[in-house]
């Protein structure tokens, strides 16, 4: 990141997709000559099963696909929930995001 950074400035590096049947977009992908940053991984915990690829996009830019089909845990396969609650998010009023990672 801290390459692209110096190249790019601040800029967007990978943009992350939620995909259904990873392996199906990652077949037509290779069908269209995408250059495959890092094919398919599986992950897995005590919540299942999570597929992850990266393609090359335009310019220095990727696209990760995370296929949660077969996951039900909360946000990636190792992440735990914070041990205690703030009490102030209570009064925050509702966003509608439903994940960041970082």
């Amino acid at each position: 990141i801290s390459r692209h950074a110096v190249k790019h400035g601040d800029s967007v590096k990978d943009v992350a997709f939620s995909v259904t049947d990873l392996e199906s977009i990652l077949q037509y992908a290779k069908s269209k000559n995408a250059q495959i940053v890092r094919d398919s991984q599986v992950w897995r915990d005590e919540n299942g099963v999570l597929r992850s690829a990266t393609i090359k996009t335009f310019g220095d830019v990727v696209h990760t696909l995370i296929d949660r089909s077969d996951y039900r845990g909360d946000f990636l396969p190792g992440f735990e929930k914070p041990r205690f609650k703030n009490q102030l998010l209570g009064n925050l009023p509702e966003t509608n995001l439903q994940y960041i990672d970082h």
